[in-house]
């Protein structure tokens, strides 16, 4: 199981790979923003809650991977996102 963050110019991705023979579940991407972050999503489904991306993946089968992208301006620092599932969690790199 992999999670990184990574910012490329004015471009934040949350990437999950899920490389383990395990189907995961109640999967989530918990991605907290900077204060004061413009933030333009580009992922379907992924909602906004105060200073947090929030996007409910559901299941994620082995060798799957998934990846949030959104447009963010007026930060050079992101925090890192969390992913969790079943009763599990990993912080990004």
């Amino acid at each position: 199981m992999e999670v990184y963050k990574i910012k490329e110019g004015d471009i934040a991705k949350v990437i999950v790979d899920n490389n383990t023979n395990k189907e995961l579940k109640n999967c989530m991407i918990e991605d907290k923003l900077a204060q004061g972050a413009e933030v333009n999503i580009y992922t379907m489904d992924v909602l906004r809650k105060g200073d947090k991306l929030i996007w409910d993946i559901g299941t994620l089968k082995p060798k799957e991977s998934v990846i949030l992208e959104y447009k963010i301006r007026g930060v050079g620092v992101i925090p890192t996102a969390v992913f969790r599932w079943d009763s599990t969690y990993l912080e990004s790199k």
